[in-house]
């Protein structure tokens, strides 16, 4: 009798941490629907540590990295007035600036699934996507499974055409991803130069960048 009560008592405990740790698993790896994997998805200074300011900046490696976006290049965080017209929600919005590639990007890990992805632009003028070179502004999702340094897109969306100035327009959208993996959320344009423009040389805007879970990857 004690030795079954013995085994009884190991087995009953034997579940109770099989249990314990299922239920670990379960928490460390679930996902919320809706729940947000941006690093200060509203590009806004509330998130920046130490409550630094970078009104009217243009960003560097050392701003970047509190403000949670990476790589960029001809890209300034400003606030709202004058000819940047307002931000779509206060208190700042990424600028692009008109000449040579300009492009602003964030590296995030995220779980098989899949996303609503949305966000905002607005230009500071009129411009026509099929006029000379005919370039277009893109928001891509790119992987770099291998970890060489060399993204491969795996989703581009041109970014809406203006048709008014200072204007912002939400595109939104789903992205499905079937493993666990660090993506690269970038907007990018090219407005060429002096010598060789573009029809892209204008200030492009981008507000309130979103990438959250929706279900199950399908």
């Amino acid at each position: 009798m004690k030795k079954i009560t013995q085994n009884l008592i190991q087995s009953i405990w034997r579940s109770g941490l099989l249990a314990f740790v299922f239920l670990c698993s379960l928490s460390i790896n679930s996902q919320t629907v809706g729940q947000e994997y941006l690093v200060n998805p509203g590009v806004n200074s509330a998130a920046i540590a130490g409550g630094e300011s970078f009104v009217n900046t243009t960003l560097t490696d050392a701003s970047v990295t509190s403000i949670g976006w990476g790589h960029q290049a001809s890209v300034a965080f400003i606030d709202s007035g004058g000819d940047d017209g307002d931000c779509h929600s206060e208190d700042r919005q990424f600028r692009l600036f008109k000449k040579n590639p300009a492009l602003i990007s964030q590296d995030i890990t995220i779980p098989a699934g899949d996303f609503n992805w949305s966000f905002y632009t607005k230009w500071g003028a009129v411009v026509d996507y099929d006029a000379g070179d005919a370039e277009k502004p893109t928001f891509t999702i790119e992987t770099d499974d291998d970890d060489d340094d060399d993204w491969t897109v795996v989703k581009t969306v041109i970014t809406t055409e203006p048709t008014a100035v200072h204007t912002w327009v939400q595109q939104t959208g789903t992205y499905s991803n079937d493993i666990e993996r660090i993506v690269r959320i970038k907007f990018s344009k090219d407005g060429g130069t002096n010598a060789a423009p573009t029809n892209l040389q204008e200030l492009m805007f981008v507000d309130d960048v979103s990438l959250k879970y929706a279900g199950t990857y399908t």
